[in-house]
C-alpha cells in the first residue's frame, strides 16, 4: 500500500481491521480539509437496524447488536410489513415508529422467507451517530490531490452528510 500511495498507513489498517475502537474520524477528516463535527443524538425511535426497500417493504437489511430488532428476534432478511397493527410500506417506517415512544413495546409483523411473524419490539431511541461534513476555508494538500485544484479553490463548501438509519 505504501509503494501506491506514498503514505505509511500499516499501522492504521492493522488498528482499524484487528482493533476494537472507533475511527479517529475527526482527525482522519481534518488530514484531508474536511471537518466532522457530531451531530447532537436526536429523540428519533429505531430498531436498531439498517434498512432498505425491496419490493415495496422495508427489509431489514443489518440488525444492530444489542438494539432493540435484535433484542426482539428480528433478522437481517426480514421484510416488516406492519408496526402497530398499521401496514408499513417503504419509506414509512420511521413515521409509523414516530407515533410511539422510547420504552414502548409494539408488535412488529415481518415476512421471514415466506412465514408471517409477529415479534414484540420494544422501542429505544436511536443511538446512531450522525455526522456533519463542511470543506474546511484552506485546503490541504492531501485534498488538492485527491479532488483537483478547481475543487480545492471552492474552498468552504458543505458536504452532504451521512446518516445510518
Amino acid at each position: 500500500m505504501e509503494e501506491t500511495t506514498g503514505l505509511r498507513l500499516r499501522t492504521l489498517v492493522r488498528q482499524l481491521a484487528e482493533g476494537r475502537d472507533d475511527p479517529p474520524l475527526p482527525a482522519l477528516f481534518k488530514a484531508i480539509g474536511v471537518t466532522a463535527t457530531r451531530k447532537p443524538a436526536e429523540a428519533a425511535l429505531g430498531l436498531g437496524a439498517k434498512v432498505g426497500v425491496e419490493n415495496g417493504f422495508v427489509k431489514l437489511l443489518q440488525v444492530f447488536d444489542g438494539g432493540p430488532a435484535q433484542r426482539a428476534g428480528l433478522s437481517a432478511g426480514d421484510l416488516v410489513v406492519a408496526v402497530d397493527g398499521l401496514r408499513v410500506l417503504s419509506g414509512q417506517l420511521d413515521k409509523s415508529l414516530a407515533r410511539h415512544r422510547a420504552g414502548d413495546t409494539v408488535p412488529v409483523h415481518v415476512f421471514r422467507r415466506d412465514e408471517l411473524m409477529q415479534l414484540d419490539v420494544t422501542l429505544s431511541a436511536d443511538a446512531t451517530p450522525q455526522f456533519a461534513l463542511a470543506l474546511s476555508a484552506e485546503p490541504s494538500p492531501l485534498r488538492s490531490a485527491w479532488l483537483g485544484k478547481r475543487a480545492a479553490a471552492r474552498g468552504a463548501r458543505p458536504a452532504k452528510s451521512r446518516s445510518a438509519a
